[in-house]
């Protein structure tokens, strides 16, 4: 479906988009659909229009090869993956303990209910894609708080014009059929939140078709005293509502080596089967000439002219140049990224890497996902915090929200580590009385260390009593000598 994003635009602002939306606008509309497409494995949609070559058409007597090779998917996937792969934790912290956990408890409770983590995986697939990702926080019974994830080409913040963190009204849209387009606003008036939703006629977009819903959200004692629209940038540049595609740079680069590997399957299938050039051939419109493999000819051949048979082959050694090219290519497209490339001949390569090594290795990727997570758990801890006073608006079982409240996201990203190097220095530290069993355990990552602790003492103790050359008499393991 051709999508008519000059009525799209028209809906949103209440007058044509050409007043207000010079060309470079709707340029940027162009841009997201074609990252999406890249990730959906379409690159040759683009590619054709300014490689010709690459077009099926009547004249040629054979089509091209086109091969998508999907490097935008594994790119977006990799990072989503290595930034909400381990999820992400809340620390509440305040004046009093038993507020704390209660908030806290309820706040995990959320997250689980949601499927918060699996969300957070796709907002981030979202935002690495088209540089954005808005999350809306709504309630409705009996289900309570649910989240929706929009992608950013049906998001439309308008914000102050000196201040683009002070977001005034957010709008929603999109087209629901060929006929009908659906628009859905959340709005501050007079302090709280004014909510519309209605669907409208593409051919007459002056008034809605079907108002669905409107109003002031929240009760008829109590509205929502926020916007429950939290707009997430991927590494926003200054005076940006929006941030940037993780693809903007990349797609030259995915094009050239698409390209690459196509030109050289062809390349490859001409010179296995060679253009046949047949010289001085007499009658060959009698001659049914077989082409299949082993096929044997007879060749009649002109008077005083010897019949030839020879084959087209290229003699242009360009196997160590595609090579070098395209591992250079694919290179670079990881260090744009910067992400870590890592195959089974790279690992082999590397051989043990130490734990220092494993932290260069990774340092570039983790820097960058420690500045987009920055932007994350700045807004991430504002929706929770709001999550809870929704809560208490909508129901009658109030969470606490505290003045002294203060929460944290903090979002898992674990690099990868030497465990054998790592075991053999905490084993290390507890021989030499510098670290206890149970911390070493921690820091290891052992759940529950002093039960597991104990359960090893009971292992030890068991061991020793089977073993035990004076039946009946159990042996005390590891007790102290109470002294003569």
């Amino acid at each position: 479906m051709q999508v008519d994003y000059q009525n799209l635009l028209s809906l949103l602002y209440g007058r044509t988009a050409t007043q207000i939306f010079k060309s470079k606008d709707l340029a940027v509309i162009r841009e997201l659909i074609k990252y999406q497409d890249y990730y959906d494995n379409k690159a040759f949609n683009y590619i054709e229009v300014t490689n010709k070559e690459y077009r099926a058409n009547n004249i040629k007597d054979y089509n091209p090869t086109k091969i998508p090779i999907n490097f935008s998917r594994k790119i977006i996937n990799k990072l989503s993956s290595w930034q909400f792969g381990n999820g992400f934790e809340f620390n509440v912290t305040t004046g009093s303990t038993a507020q704390g956990e209660e908030l806290q408890a309820w706040l995990y409770d959320l997250k689980e209910d949601c499927k918060l983590e699996y969300k957070m995986l796709q907002a981030a697939k979202e935002c690495n894609i088209s540089g954005g990702v808005a999350i809306k926080m709504l309630h409705k019974e009996p289900q309570g708080i649910y989240f929706v994830l929009s992608p950013r080409l049906e998001c439309w913040p308008v914000t102050d014009f000196d201040n683009i963190d002070d977001v005034q009204k957010v709008n929603f849209i999109a087209w629901k059929d060929e006929k009908t387009i659906w628009k859905q606003t959340f709005e501050m008036r007079d302090g709280y939140c004014y909510y519309f939703e209605a669907d409208y006629d593409s051919d007459k977009i002056d008034k809605p078709k079907v108002i669905i819903q409107e109003g002031f959200l929240g009760t008829a004692t109590n509205k929502i005293p926020f916007l429950p629209v939290y707009i997430i940038p991927n590494q926003p540049d200054l005076g940006e509502v929006w941030g940037n595609s993780e693809l903007h740079d990349l797609l030259p680069i995915i094009d050239e080596v698409m390209k690459k590997y196509s030109d050289s399957s062809d390349a490859l299938k001409f010179e296995m089967f060679a253009i046949t050039i047949l010289m001085n051939i007499a009658n060959l419109d009698d001659k049914n000439i077989q082409t299949h493999a082993g096929a044997l000819w007879e060749l009649m051949g002109q008077p005083d002219k010897e019949p030839k048979v020879t084959k087209l082959e290229s003699q242009f050694a360009y196997t160590e140049s595609l090579k070098t090219h395209l591992d250079n290519c694919e290179r670079l497209i990881y260090e744009l990224a910067e992400v870590v490339k890592l195959d089974s001949d790279s690992v082999q390569n590397l051989g043990n890497l130490s734990g220092v090594a494993l932290k260069l290795l990774f340092a570039n990727m983790m820097a960058k996902l420690d500045q987009k997570n920055i932007v994350w758990t700045d807004v991430l801890e504002s929706m929770f915090k709001q999550a809870a006073e929704m809560n208490n608006i909508y129901s009658s079982k109030k969470v606490p929200l505290p003045d002294d409240l203060k929460l944290e996201v903090t979002i898992n990203t674990k690099i990868p580590t030497n465990e054998m190097e790592e075991v053999t220095i905490e084993a290390t530290k507890v021989t030499s009385n510098l670290s206890s069993v149970t911390s070493a355990m921690d820091k290891l990552g052992v759940e529950d260390s002093e039960a597991e602790y104990d359960k090893m003492l009971e292992e030890k103790k068991n061991l020793v009593n089977e073993t035990n050359p004076y039946s009946g008499q159990e042996l005390q393991v590891d007790q102290p000598d109470e002294g003569i």
